[in-house]
């Protein structure tokens, strides 16, 4: 009895929430770009990243629908860590910081929520294949530990739905892999293929009563980059295509309605290495094609700014990462 009736009570507090599922996953943002390049041993590489994430297009399956009568923004902060333990073996650490708002609007009054905290913590551990004139294969995966809150309630005491929490609650495993090899004829250019696949877990206290489980992730990226030399500047612009994919969220082993899609998107970036181990970035990017589960809010765009460095106290570092 006790279980019918938070169900009930949920279900009126998130009647407008339904169709306000998004594709955001729980826990950290990921995207195709998660993980250092391949690095000479002993070096450190650090980057902080703001990423602005803005969703007001209503789609119901690929049709885009005439309702902006809801919206969504979220912004996160990623800290970046990595050290390249030898010529092959490193090892990336992730901490984000995330805010989350939604707003509703109807009758000329704006219902608005917004959450915010510390989101999951990601450990990659990467293997990297140096081949002559040919490129770097790399290999990675890790643990993606339930280290954010996931249960974070409104002003009337009732729990927010999962996709507004910073965490996901769950334990989640990461695999990713990358390939880039320079042209021929360009040295300085380089094509590059990424994967990363997210397997995630189960959340067995979701709103003191069920079991929810984030839909699992797929992307895989495929771009082009190069570095040109502007005065005393270094600019590394790349475009990226990204295919993602989710499945539906499920809730005690049932498919959760409003969840999961495919998704191609378009990214294009720029860095500008100003001193010799630092480099801002930004990038942006817009969906080519959307075709959601049911009706959900998607990406309308993104915007992704900060600073790689890299430093290494044995010797001089003489890559220049590209961040897409």
């Amino acid at each position: 009895m006790i279980r019918i009736s938070i169900f009930i009570l949920w279900l009126v507090f998130n009647a407008f929430q339904v169709l306000a599922q998004t594709c955001c996953s729980g826990g950290i943002p990921l995207s195709s770009n998660i993980g250092f390049v391949g690095a000479e041993q002993s070096t450190w590489q650090f980057s902080t990243t703001y990423d602005y994430h803005y969703l007001n297009q209503l789609y119901k399956n690929s049709t885009k629908l005439e309702d902006k009568s809801r919206a969504r923004f979220t912004r996160s902060v990623i800290i970046e860590g990595g050290y390249q333990l030898t010529s092959s073996f490193s090892v990336d650490a992730f901490l984000p910081y995330i805010w989350q708002e939604r707003e509703i609007y109807h009758f000329g009054e704006t219902d608005k929520a917004v959450t915010g905290g510390i989101g999951d913590i990601a450990v990659l551990f990467k293997y990297s294949l140096f081949f002559k004139d040919k490129g770097e294969l790399q290999v990675a995966l890790g643990p993606k530990f339930p280290s954010g809150k996931s249960n974070i309630k409104s002003e009337l005491g009732i729990a927010y739905n999962a996709d507004l929490q910073p965490g996901s609650g769950t334990l989640d495993a990461i695999f990713a892999g990358s390939y880039s090899r320079a042209f021929t004829f360009r040295p300085t250019m380089s094509i590059f293929s990424r994967m990363l696949y997210k397997l995630n877990g189960t959340n067995k206290d979701y709103l003191d009563a069920f079991h929810y489980k984030f839909g699992n992730e797929l992307q895989y990226a495929l771009g082009v980059s190069d570095q040109l030399l502007l005065g005393n500047f270094v600019i590394s612009p790349s475009l990226v295509f990204r295919y993602r994919n989710v499945t539906m969220d499920e809730q005690d082993n049932v498919s959760f309605p409003n969840t999961g899609g495919d998704w191609i998107i378009l990214n294009a970036g720029t860095g500008i290495s100003v001193v010799k181990n630092l480099q801002f970035f930004l990038s942006g990017e817009i969906p080519v094609l959307t075709n959601v589960g049911g009706v959900q809010l998607s990406t309308t765009y993104r915007l992704t700014t900060g600073f790689y460095l890299w430093i290494n106290n044995d010797r001089d570092v003489n890559f220049i990462p590209v961040k897409f």
